[in-house]
């Protein structure tokens, strides 16, 4: 069982970054342009290190099955999650522009900016290793079945996919740290040790990016959104209960189910405003949703992972 006290500190903890990162904004501090190159930095640099750097450390895993079952997990995870959110869509009766938005709020969780924060705080640094195998295929699908969902509730046509953007820094670090464990390739400590220390860095700035990305939404608009508080609920409460009653039937050790759960307690990723903004989709949806789940997920991740791990 999760130490819910240990759990509720972290959380006010990263709330707190969150915080930073909002009066930070509102102080005129961090710029719109800033945030979104301190968010690069957070992307491309110290979240691929974190991923390296958790295969480095010794676990009680040994053998390559692990990493199967965590590449087997997402795909029947994102399969189930896609499943799901239309059937969300109905129940919720979403328009034809909302939809899109809503579907993509269900599937994409933020996996990386709290997933790894929380993981490494209930099970160390290999757990973010191995979520992060688990996740591959957020890259694959944001880039083409979401563009192809925004696509269809946008205005704007001609979408292209980039191969370099399913590519991202975030799934060549999982590539090289499946290598790095499968060959158990020893680094040299210093390679190591800075490889930490960058991916130490992950958490404080990552939920200050969170804090100023909140800070350029309008909160008048957002809270004005109530169908996508049944969404919310849906999304933080109900998901996780149903993944739990799910995983436990399914061949799986116990850590993959665990991290399964993690995945359906976690907020909606930022990636889906920016999905809706580059291909003109709902942004004030988009917005809302992702500012909703990440506010309220501070008080029911804690207590949906203490009642359900």
């Amino acid at each position: 069982m999760v130490d819910i006290q240990v759990l509720l500190t972290t959380m006010m903890e990263l709330f707190a970054f969150i915080v930073v990162g909002y009066i930070l904004v509102k102080k005129h501090q961090i710029s719109k342009e800033t945030n979104k190159q301190i968010s690069g930095l957070v992307v491309n640099v110290l979240s691929p290190a974190l991923i390296v750097s958790s295969v480095c450390v010794k676990s009680d895993y040994d053998g390559n099955d692990i990493i199967w079952q965590a590449l087997g997990a997402g795909v029947l995870l994102y399969l189930f999650l896609i499943l799901l959110a239309k059937l969300v869509n109905r129940c919720l009766k979403a328009d034809e522009h909302e939809a899109p938005v809503y579907e993509l709020l269900m599937v994409f969780s933020n996996t990386a900016f709290i997933g790894y924060p929380i993981l490494r705080v209930l099970y160390g640094d290999f757990a973010v290793f191995v979520f992060s195998l688990m996740h591959m295929p957020f890259n694959i699908l944001i880039f083409s079945y979401g563009v192809y969902l925004i696509g269809k509730g946008s205005v704007k046509e001609n979408q292209k996919i980039s191969i370099g953007n399913i590519l991202s820094m975030g799934t060549i670090s999982s590539l090289l740290a499946i290598i790095i464990y499968m060959t158990h390739v020893n680094m040299p400590v210093p390679v190591v040790d800075f490889l930490s220390m960058l991916g130490n860095a992950t958490i404080p700035i990552s939920m200050i990016v969170i804090g100023a990305s909140l800070a350029f939404l309008p909160v008048k608009e957002i809270i004005s959104e109530k169908k996508l508080y049944l969404l919310v609920a849906i999304k933080l409460i109900v998901l996780p209960i149903i993944l739990y009653l799910l995983v436990w039937r399914l061949p799986f050790d116990d850590f993959i189910k665990s991290l399964i759960v993690v995945s359906g307690a976690l907020p909606s990723a930022s990636m889906v405003v920016i999905l809706s903004t580059e291909y003109e989709g709902d942004v004030k949806a988009a917005s809302a949703g992702v500012f909703l789940t990440t506010l309220f997920s501070i008080i029911t991740m804690p207590f949906m992972l203490n009642m359900l791990l």
